[in-house]
């Protein structure tokens, strides 16, 4: 129970985090009831015509930018990590938070781009032997280093969105 409670504040602390960066930019924003409304989303976020659904990943304590769990992707329940449900708001961007509340560091994804990476890190980690040569559980967390190259260039990456057709 202390897991899920201190899980849970850290998940509404990058929601907050993540809607003072984006008002700080211009952007309307709504903070979404995941239990009752948008199963895909945590924030709306509104600019000139422009709307978009955002999906929050907090790991504050982490230097690591992460995507949730591998399970349900790996063991089949779940085909995808982002918009795995049918509903009437479906995700558009992902942003993660990680590093803190005085020093938050954000990376932007695209839905597209976030899936794409977090579906090849989650296959690659599990397919790589522990230490002692046996197979992996397929419940962690995927997360890649702040320094990966495959992220770096979606480091507050906050244009993306101004760009984007939603």
């Amino acid at each position: 129970m202390a897991n899920y409670a201190a899980s849970s504040k850290n998940g509404l602390l990058g929601e907050v985090l993540t809607e003072l960066e984006l008002i700080k930019r211009d952007w309307h924003v709504e903070r979404l009831d995941g239990k009752s409304h948008a199963i895909n989303a945590d924030l709306i976020a509104a600019k000139g015509w422009k709307r978009v659904v955002i999906q929050v990943k907090a790991a504050l304590s982490w230097e690591r930018p992460s995507f949730g769990h591998a399970t349900q992707f790996l063991n089949g329940t779940k085909q995808k990590f982002f918009n795995s449900v049918e509903s009437s708001l479906m995700t558009d961007f992902v942003v993660t938070v990680v590093g803190g509340a005085q020093n938050p560091t954000f990376h932007v994804f695209p839905v597209n781009d976030a899936e794409r990476l977090a579906q090849a890190k989650a296959v690659e980690w599990y397919e790589t032997p522990t230490k002692l040569g046996k197979k992996r559980s397929p419940n962690f967390p995927v997360s890649l280093a702040k320094a990966d190259p495959a992220i770096k260039h979606f480091e507050n990456a906050w244009e993306l969105m101004d760009a984007s057709n939603g």
